[in-house]
């Protein structure tokens, strides 16, 4: 399945449309105290190489002793198209381009909130036209994994960012071409 970029931009700008305030209430009940969550739009891409390897970004930039990886992906600026957006993230930190992308899916945080939004897709096809920006890779360094050790790091905590896993895992499942 191809990615319509005129059917998924109009998808982004209604859901776009649709926020009215970024933060929400964490409870229903006037009387308990409330607190607001800063939810964006984001996006995310597994990304598959010629060998059959998943990009990932690794890094230690979480805080932790241990290092934890992620996918391609970033937030996304207020009326953004998110095709273009997960295209120009993979060639700022890869140098990399794709023709053969697919859509996955948008899915939201939570029911209740008009914000933050998950926009997933995979890329396959990779060409290298440039290098990467050195700046993008402080916290993360790019890195090339098979799809095992992609599952074995979804089990071991070493993807530990919702939105990175469920990149792999759609992307895993809808994605397979059983190499």
């Amino acid at each position: 399945m191809k990615h319509d970029q005129t059917n998924q931009t109009k998808r982004s700008r209604d859901i776009s449309a649709r926020k009215k305030t970024v933060g929400s209430s964490l409870f229903d009940d006037d009387s308990q105290q409330s607190s607001s969550i800063q939810a964006r739009d984001y996006v995310n891409a597994f990304v598959v190489n010629e060998e059959n390897q998943v990009l990932v970004l690794e890094g230690t930039d979480n805080g932790r002793s241990w290092s934890s990886w992620k996918m391609i992906g970033r937030e996304l600026r207020t009326d953004e198209d998110p095709i273009l957006a997960v295209q120009q993230e993979l060639l700022l930190r890869t140098g990399h381009t794709s023709e053969d992308w697919i859509y996955l899916g948008t899915f939201v945080v939570d029911e209740r909130q008009e914000v933050g939004a998950g926009h997933f897709f995979c890329a396959n096809v990779l060409v290298k036209t440039k290098t990467p920006d050195e700046t993008c890779s402080i916290k993360t360094k790019p890195k090339w994994v098979t799809k095992h050790k992609l599952k074995q790091a979804l089990m071991d905590g070493r993807i530990a960012v919702i939105n990175h896993a469920v990149a792999a895992s759609l992307a895993m499942v809808m994605c397979n071409d059983n190499k």
